[in-house]
């Protein structure tokens, strides 16, 4: 087995901004995304009383049917992403997205609503596998895995401003029950906090058709020393098999950063429940205090983990990589055990902030392997099938363990949620750090020799 592929043709000769533009424009999609996506956790009780839902189908709405078509329809457009034009996929899917966005505001029943919330899942689907993919005919390998860590700010930056845009639209009118708006009658602010966030998405649309051309396909010596055939089109089947066979370390690779991802949204899903039983405190106390860390740290985060990966020499940029994640992953340990000591809420929240700063690291390199290493006609679907893997078993396994363990400590205890989080998220940690261990031991060395180093 080869050390790792390298460029069957030259690096991309762009000019120097043209790739950052693309970037840039990809990001404000996927920060706008983000906002569009987690916009409706500041508007459910609005939501409730305007149109008598219960909780059980406001959780449908946030959780099951988002999560659901955005998992469905990941790996079926990754195929039109390896086999088609990407950028033109790029620009519908962010249309189609922000038009659901601003319909969620005007339909009247829960079908509809449930219809737009799918449609907005599908939309944001396509985004992050069309750019990663772009990114990687646009960039050099050694700068890769800065275009890949800016453009994964989104959802950091994103969620944190879903609540202050919603929270200002809605303050804006404050007790106001309903506004007149133009061809479409009168509207409660809750819906208008919809139009309001979908619709700079279509303009983000129009500008990603009128801006982004659609690069040339690179190829790459592949793994087992074959040339990488970028006008070959395969099948979602095929592509499954190639991976899981060809390119064993991408599994273990995914499993290593899925283990990462179960401790993201532990974290995320749990540890303001933590704070407010531990020290009394109101739920809007935690947001204020919280949401802010979550976007600081994981924004600097990001970005340092970034630039570190390609900082120096572009020689072995995947070596980088996997030592940055490395660092990310002894960090993200030492936060976890520091939810067993933690019993100050200044300790605590320094937990907090050094957890999702680790954590924040590793999940902006998590996908620069795949992008440099698979062949180019399934890049996309390997990424989509890593997604695939996160929603299900990250999202929907992760918090549901830190549930059962801390009912199985005795929920009414204040401690009992930190310990249910710190027992789920050490083994977790520590499989995660075996497991991406094992995949750089995979790629980088065959039946226990070291070959020299090459450049990437």
């Amino acid at each position: 087995m080869q050390l790792a592929p390298q460029p069957a043709g030259p690096e991309p000769a762009h000019a120097p901004v043209y790739p950052w533009l693309v970037v840039a424009l990809f990001l404000a999609c996927h920060v706008f995304s983000y906002i569009d996506r987690q916009v409706i956790s500041l508007l459910v009780q609005p939501m409730k009383a305007s149109m008598g839902l219960s909780d059980t189908q406001i959780g449908l709405l946030q959780g099951l049917a988002f999560g659901l078509f955005y998992a469905m329809a990941g790996v079926p457009i990754a195929w039109l992403v390896d086999s088609g034009r990407r950028a033109r996929i790029a620009w519908v899917c962010v249309g189609l997205w922000s038009f659901a966005t601003m319909g969620s505001g005007v339909v009247k029943s829960f079908a509809s609503l449930l219809a737009m919330r799918a449609a907005t899942a599908i939309g944001e689907a396509g985004l992050p596998t069309a750019a990663m993919s772009i990114f990687s005919d646009l960039f050099p390998r050694h700068k890769l895995a800065r275009a890949t860590g800016f453009f994964i700010l989104g959802p950091f930056i994103g969620g944190g401003l879903a609540l202050v845009l919603g929270a200002a639209v809605l303050g804006h009118f404050g007790d106001v029950t309903s506004v007149d708006v133009p061809r479409l009658g009168a509207l409660e602010p809750w819906r208008i906090v919809f139009l309001v966030v979908g619709a700079p998405g279509l303009l983000l649309a129009a500008a990603v058709a009128l801006l982004i051309r659609e690069p040339a396909r690179r190829s790459t010596v592949l793994l087992s020393g074959r040339a990488d055939d970028v006008d070959r089109v395969r099948s979602i089947r095929e592509t499954v098999h190639v991976l899981f066979t060809e390119h064993g370390y991408f599994l273990v690779c995914t499993l290593g950063l899925t283990c990462a991802v179960i401790v993201f949204f532990c974290v995320a899903a749990w540890f303001p429940t933590h704070v407010i039983r531990l020290f009394s405190l109101a739920p809007a106390s935690a947001g204020q205090t919280l949401g802010p860390i979550f976007i600081v740290c994981g924004a600097s985060g990001t970005v340092l983990a970034s630039l570190l990966a390609t900082a120096g020499s572009p020689a072995n940029p995947l070596r980088r990589v996997y030592g940055v994640t490395g660092i990310c992953l002894i960090g993200l340990l030492g936060s976890v055990l520091g939810l067993f000591v933690a019993v100050s809420y200044t300790a605590s929240l320094a937990v907090y902030g050094c957890a999702i700063f680790f954590l924040s690291g590793v999940m902006s390199l998590g996908p620069v392997p795949a992008q440099i290493v698979l062949p180019n006609r399934m890049r996309a679907q390997g990424m989509a099938l890593q997604a695939l893997l996160f929603s299900v078993v990250g999202a929907g396994l992760g918090p549901l363990l830190v549930g059962a363990v801390s009912d199985g400590l005795g929920s009414g205890h204040p401690i009992s949620v930190g310990r249910a989080l710190a027992l789920v998220a050490l083994p977790a940690t520590l499989c995660s750090m075996v497991l991406f261990a094992a995949s750089y031991r995979m790629l980088f060395r065959s039946r226990g020799s070291s070959p020299a180093p090459q450049p990437i």
